[in-house]
């Protein structure tokens, strides 16, 4: 909650080059540790990817992201990350096997706290 309380106070980010690549390895191996029994496939086809960002912030948003493939699909559903690059982008894709979304629920996934 603390957290949450000092992201809307929108104080700046402190920002830094960040190897994105070493933080999606990261949390890829601490996702397999917790769930030893799913596969997680992760696949870069960008050596050395850096972004400008705060690492802890990114760290984190990626880090829910595979929570939300554990929470929300069975323990065998596989997952899937592949980080990309090109000169100006870089683009990391989170998917898995899992059910599809309800409209219900495909409305409201932006919610805070849904």
């Amino acid at each position: 909650m603390f957290l949450l309380a000092r992201l809307d106070q929108h104080s700046p980010l402190a920002r830094s080059p960040v190897d994105i690549r070493k933080i999606v390895e990261d949390v890829v191996a601490d996702a397999r540790a917790v769930e030893p029994g799913r596969l997680i496939k992760f696949n870069c086809a960008a050596n050395e990817p850096f972004v400008v960002g705060e690492g802890d912030r990114l760290w984190q948003a990626f880090s829910n992201l595979l929570s939300d493939v554990r929470l929300h699909t069975p323990s065998d559903t596989p997952a899937y990350v592949t980080l990309s690059a090109e000169i100006g982008w870089i683009e990391i894709v989170v998917q898995d096997e899992g059910p599809e979304l309800t409209s219900d629920t495909a409305d409201r996934m932006f919610d805070r706290f849904f």
